[in-house]
C-alpha cells in the first residue's frame, strides 16, 4: 500500500497560473497553466474538482478538496 501524499495548490485568476506548494510535484512543477495541472488530476475527479472551485470562485471564497492524482509521465 502507497501512502497518499498532500499537496496545496492556487489559481491565480487573472493569469490562470497555478503554484503549488513545497512538495513532490512542485519540485516536478514551479508553475503550469490551469489547464496543464487539470490534467494531473484524476479524470473520475475531474468534475467534482471544477464544481467546487467554480463555486469558490462565484462565493469569492477558498475550497479545499481531495482528489486523486493522475501518475506522472
Amino acid at each position: 500500500m502507497e501512502v497518499a501524499h498532500a499537496t496545496a495548490w492556487e489559481v491565480n485568476l487573472q493569469t490562470h497560473e497555478v503554484l503549488f506548494s513545497d512538495t513532490d510535484l512542485s519540485s516536478h512543477f514551479a508553475t503550469m497553466s490551469h489547464e496543464q495541472a487539470i490534467t494531473l488530476v484524476h479524470p473520475d475527479d475531474r468534475d467534482q474538482l471544477n464544481q467546487v472551485a467554480q463555486t469558490a470562485i462565484r462565493t469569492q471564497g477558498a475550497f479545499q478538496i481531495e482528489h486523486r492524482v493522475s501518475t506522472l509521465a
